[in-house]
């Protein structure tokens, strides 16, 4: 079944514009990685709908896509399927336009990465699936299910448990389901997030990451005060306002993505007033891993992994 163009015009609309909570999806954005030079890699239409066909459990066929990229062994796919009929009407999915006309959603715009190398998906959004209604009549326990449902076909077995964030309810109407994988009580940088819709119990998002390292917490020769005490000295070497008698928190991570090379990282979180850091120290050589000059305007940027977490 192919889309009409004003659809596929709309997918793409709303695709680039749809709203969502950043520390649930953490799916960035497809603009650069479309214009990234060495994105040298190619990946034809036919593979471009098997992958969407794969994720989306729709027909190939059915599947239009609108744009593709390669970065690395990670594939960039938008993409226009039919609608799921549990959807509301278009207008459900922005709030205030209740009382207009209603129309028919028949195409809803899907974003997937892949990860061609590892043959995984790396996440999955849904942009209209984000849709607002007086009733929100999804439970709990129901969008926790649909949650464990993706993340059993999704993510593989790891030598880590997989701890339970249970659900969570946004302001926007939906749930947040995540695990963390943990070894001996650490994090290990292993995760998977699940966003639920509360007013139709559709996926919104998903995403997963895999550790990349696997050291013993018992073999990591920095501690949580060095961590703490290599990101004090450097605010006040910095003459940050309010680093002295600012409140430092860390968190080891075994595979981080604030490290260059997804290692163990320390990521420590300073705040004071309206001051708030967060630095990764290497967990291996006491190295702050970022300059204040680089963090400059992120300061309300957390650690990829706590940024999942929307209790944060």
């Amino acid at each position: 079944m192919k889309l009409p163009a004003l659809c596929l015009l709309t997918c793409m609309v709303l695709l680039s514009g749809c709203a969502r909570d950043d520390e649930v999806t953490r799916v960035d954005g497809v603009e650069s990685l479309m214009q990234d030079p060495a994105a040298d890699r190619q990946i034809s239409e036919e593979e471009a709908q098997a992958i969407v066909a794969r994720v989306t459990d729709v027909a190939p066929d059915d599947v239009t896509v609108m744009d593709r990229a390669v970065n690395g062994s990670m594939v960039t796919i938008l993409a226009g399927i039919p609608a799921d009929e549990k959807l509301l009407p278009h207008q459900a999915g922005r709030p205030g336009l209740e009382d207009a006309p209603q129309t028919e959603q028949q195409v809803e715009a899907v974003r997937v990465r892949w990860n061609v190398d590892a043959d995984a998906l790396q996440d999955v959004l849904w942009s209209h699936r984000l849709q607002f209604a007086e009733e929100e009549p999804v439970t709990p326990d129901e969008a926790f299910e649909t949650a464990r449902e993706l993340k059993a076909r999704w993510f593989p077995e790891v030598p880590a448990e997989m701890v339970l964030r249970p659900p969570h309810r946004l302001h926007r109407p939906s749930y947040v389901v995540a695990w963390h994988g943990k070894n001996a009580g650490v994090r290990t940088g292993d995760e998977a997030v699940a966003q639920i819709s509360a007013v139709t119990g559709l996926p919104i998002a998903y995403s997963q990451r895999v550790a990349t390292q696997r050291p013993d917490p018992d073999e990591i020769p920095v501690t949580r005060d060095e961590a703490l005490e290599a990101v004090r000295a450097l605010l006040i070497a910095e003459a940050i306002e309010g680093a002295e008698a600012a409140s430092y928190d860390a968190e080891l991570i075994l595979s981080s993505t604030m490290h260059p090379a997804e290692g163990p990282a320390w990521i420590v979180q300073a705040q004071a007033g309206r001051m708030r850091q967060t630095i990764p120290v290497d967990a291996m050589t006491g190295e702050a891993l970022v300059t204040l000059d680089e963090r400059e305007g992120d300061d309300e940027e957390a650690d990829g992994e706590a940024a999942t977490d929307p209790g944060d």
